[in-house]
């Protein structure tokens, strides 16, 4: 679906019924990478509508030049959800980029929220401290293996821990088209004003406090 709004419009694709959920991918990417990890955790599952979006400047989704910081791509995917949800509750799914968003909602309207998880998050809205170990390959898979990769696979596929064919062929699937699709005149804005405006210096840990049922 695509629901169309006052400064672009979002791409959507829905899966199941019920309860809903508002699914995010990160930077550079669109719903598929998304899709293609978490559909296999619903298989048998009922309950729960799926809402697989192309964030602002992502995939199907456009934006006017009145987008210029990530304010304003918050209140993107507010209004859709909005739209989207008709007034009904839900729950948010993040990784990466999506994460900050997903924070960002539960910042900023949590009476509307029943749940958040957050996959590989970068750290707190108004961050600064950088609490990620150095990168390691723990389990590589030999050059000779991925050869056959596009260089653009190839350059995401060795940030990996954990490396095997499986992941590299999800990556030539999902995540190499997707990085053709993005906004890069919207990715360059965002770059410059990338913190919201309505956060200080927070961390993971005070967002554990805040929410009783949290987890990591």
């Amino acid at each position: 679906m695509k629901i169309e709004l006052p400064n672009g419009s979002i791409n959507a694709v829905t899966c199941g019924d019920g309860h809903p959920i508002l699914i995010m991918h990160g930077g550079g990417l669109d719903h598929r990478h998304m899709h293609d990890a978490l559909e296999p955790v619903f298989e048998g599952l009922s309950g729960w509508r799926r809402v697989y979006i192309d964030l602002p400047g992502h995939g199907a989704s456009l934006v006017d030049d009145s987008v210029n910081c990530q304010d304003d791509v918050l209140n993107i995917i507010s209004t859709f959800a909005n739209k989207a949800f008709e007034g009904r509750r839900f729950a948010v799914i993040g990784e990466s980029r999506g994460s900050y968003h997903a924070m960002g909602l539960v910042h900023t309207r949590p009476q509307d929220i029943i749940g958040m998880m957050l996959v590989v998050a970068d750290g707190m809205p108004g961050a600064t401290v950088d609490w990620r170990p150095k990168h390691q390959t723990l389990v590589p898979l030999s050059r000779q293996d991925a050869v056959s990769a596009s260089p653009e696979a190839q350059e995401r596929f060795a940030r990996l821990v954990v490396q095997n064919s499986d992941i590299l062929d999800k990556i030539e699937l999902t995540k190499v088209p997707a990085a053709k699709l993005a906004d890069q005149k919207l990715a360059e804005k965002i770059r410059s004003k990338f913190n919201f405006t309505f956060v200080g210096n927070h961390q993971e840990s005070e967002l554990q406090k805040a929410k009783d049922k949290a987890e990591f």
